[in-house]
């Protein structure tokens, strides 16, 4: 994909920049990769971050309390800031469409755990994600095809990750990249046989909305749970409303 084969003045890249998990020469590299293709690029740093979710304190200060309270989150952490960066930015600018990097592996990883969990599949490769409409064009890609592309790159990135995991998260993610090294191509079968199931059934599961907040949930986790991330998160978001009754 180029600006050549979309109205660029339609595409707003933009990348998270905050040690340990956005380090500076990420940005530079996304900064390069963008003016090849063309896009304008928009970096965020702590305080901009801070501007643009309207944040009491900085995302770093909510990312050292919220990583000492739960252990080995940073891949969480960041998909959560992203996206509502994201979002954001989409609602400032009048945008509808947030494209996301979900590979094939990320979207098999995902589909097994919602079916782990006993949930329905979430949506893909196009998903409501509050107001705005979350595409996946590489959805259907594999990730070493994708590092390809850049090898030098994706090594550096690889190098720069917080030395972070959580098991059961890595062994979901193992399970869907080993499948297709036993059986090429099982991953697609799998994920476009469900998605026919789910499209003929209308039985995708959906996203639902925590009142007061911008936060989507599956359903997955106890009440008391999800009330004490809200009560963490609520403190460093102020035009939250959050009720006594969504936290503990």
């Amino acid at each position: 994909m180029t600006a050549a084969s979309l109205d660029s003045s339609k595409v707003n890249c933009f990348t998270l920049i905050m040690d340990p998990i956005w380090p500076e020469s990420a940005g530079q590299r996304a900064r390069e990769l963008c003016a090849e293709a063309g896009f304008e690029h928009l970096v965020l740093y702590p305080d901009d971050i801070a501007d643009l979710l309207h944040m009491r304190e900085s995302p770093e200060k909510l990312w050292e309390e919220f990583s000492a309270t739960y252990e080995d989150c940073a891949h969480f952490f960041g998909t959560f800031l992203i996206n509502l960066a994201g979002r954001q930015i989409c609602e400032n600018r009048g945008g509808s469409h947030l494209l996301v990097g979900y590979n094939r592996e990320d979207i098999m990883a995902e589909l097994l755990f919602c079916l782990v969990n006993g949930r329905r599949p979430l949506p893909f490769p196009k998903r409501r994600t509050g107001e705005v409409d979350c595409l996946m064009p590489v959805w259907d890609v594999p990730k070493h095809l994708l590092d390809a592309c850049y090898p030098h790159y994706s090594e550096i990135n690889y190098s720069e990750r917080v030395d972070t995991t959580t098991p059961q998260r890595s062994a979901i993610y193992y399970f869907a990249h080993s499948l297709d090294a036993l059986v090429p191509e099982m991953s697609m079968s799998l994920m476009s046989g469900t998605a026919k199931l789910m499209d003929e059934l209308g039985g995708w599961q959906e996203l639902s909305s925590l009142p007061g907040t911008p936060l989507l949930t599956t359903g997955v986790g106890t009440d008391h749970e999800r009330e004490a991330v809200v009560s963490l998160l609520s403190r460093y978001f102020p035009r939250w409303q959050v009720t006594e009754s969504q936290t503990p």
